[in-house]
């Protein structure tokens, strides 16, 4: 294999190169202004192809001591747009993915006296906790 044909290994920017944290906080904040001027959803994806790498780069580059703060900064925006969206939004299965699948969100289950509840932490629709005779407070 010649040099110029090296293969790019897993968490290398598509470029050939690494961006310098300065570099990375530049291009991090024209990631936010494009996605508010086009009117783009905020997500980590498009915030890794923003900054020419993948996602598995992205993580390096959130473990790097140098670039760790803009990144969690910067997901931490990816995060709080998914969230804005499960009440800004009617149709929000797409935000509920991503917090359950990028955040660690999840649903909880509680088992009480051999029935099983199910608290949906993240649903769209305003779901009443029961109270101990297993009805709503709407009384549904």
């Amino acid at each position: 294999m010649k040099e110029k044909e090296k293969k790019r290994g897993r968490g290398q920017p598509f470029g050939s190169r690494k961006f310098t944290p300065e570099e990375i906080d530049k291009k991090i904040e024209e990631f936010f202004e494009f996605c508010k001027t086009e009117n783009k959803p905020v997500t980590i994806t498009r915030l890794a192809r923003f900054i020419e790498c993948d996602r598995d780069t992205l993580r390096c580059y959130k473990k790097d001591k140098n670039t760790s703060g803009s990144i969690k900064k910067a997901l931490a925006a990816c995060q709080e747009y998914a969230e804005d969206r499960l009440f800004t939004h009617q149709q929000c299965t797409g935000a509920i993915f991503t917090l359950k699948n990028n955040y660690g969100w999840r649903d909880v289950k509680e088992v009480e006296g051999g029935i099983t509840v199910l608290y949906n932490i993240i649903g769209c629709e305003n779901m009443d906790k029961p109270d101990d005779a297993g009805t709503s407070k709407n009384g549904k």
